[in-house]
């Protein structure tokens, strides 16, 4: 007769721990509870800690670099030395930003139009502008007259950003404009006309677009949209 008890074993018998051994599991759990809540405390104090100094040294630039609207092409270089000390921006970034696209020329004799305000240029920038020879302006291709469209606004857009940092911040196109506003000075810059600038033009519109990539860089939510990566083609010729 064949064995089936193989496919029957005998119950298991559940045997409960000792009480030595229960009150042991619970003072356990209660040391990782215990472990667990100092490590959430310590990460909210740390949270807390690196929020403060962010806010801090971001008060400290805005003073130092944003009051009143003064700030001059002279004084951008010791922005982005500033924003690289306070761990704002990262090595390659503070590398990129030092770079001039413009000629040494640019370098060795831009102390004679440094100490303009970039507010004050771009005003200046506006009036000529609009003063352009009115024939020359008709007789100019559409895309010529797209592209003077599109840096008049850029240029409005910088004027009023570098005016009032915190009251620009408060549209809520505010991040979607200053990155359309930094393509388009991108492009000014980069375009073959900008080789043929004055030098107080090349200075100043290089150092308006640092200045905005750098207020990009410290505004919160920065954004990845597509109108980030649509290029704006630019010709100024």
């Amino acid at each position: 007769m064949i064995n089936n008890t193989w496919f029957n074993p005998a119950p298991t018998v559940y045997t409960p721990p000792s009480s030595d051994l229960s009150g042991q599991v619970i003072d356990e759990k209660k040391s990782s509870s215990s472990v667990d809540d100092n490590h959430m405390a310590a990460d909210s104090s740390q949270k807390s800690v690196h929020l403060s100094n962010r806010a801090e040294k971001l008060s400290a630039l805005s003073n130092e670099f944003f009051q009143g609207g003064t700030l001059a092409s002279q004084d951008v270089d010791a922005l982005i030395e500033r924003t690289y000390e306070y761990g704002f921006i990262s090595k390659s970034e503070y590398l990129k930003l030092s770079e001039n696209p413009a000629s040494e020329t640019v370098n060795n004799q831009a102390d004679k139009t440094s100490t303009t305000s970039l507010i004050d240029y771009i005003n200046e920038f506006k009036e000529r502008l609009n003063n352009l020879d009115e024939t020359e302006f008709e007789q100019a291709t559409p895309e010529e007259k797209e592209s003077l469209t599109a840096m008049k606004k850029a240029l409005d857009s910088a004027q009023s950003i570098l005016s009032d940092i915190e009251q620009a911040k408060l549209s809520p196109n505010f991040k979607t404009d200053l990155q359309d506003t930094i393509i388009i000075f991108k492009d000014i810059i980069n375009s073959e006309a900008f080789a043929t600038m004055e030098l107080d033009d090349k200075v100043n519109l290089t150092n308006v677009e640092k200045t905005l990539e750098i207020i990009d860089t410290l505004s919160p939510q920065r954004l990845t949209n597509k109108k980030v990566n649509q290029y704006i083609d630019i010709s100024l010729k």
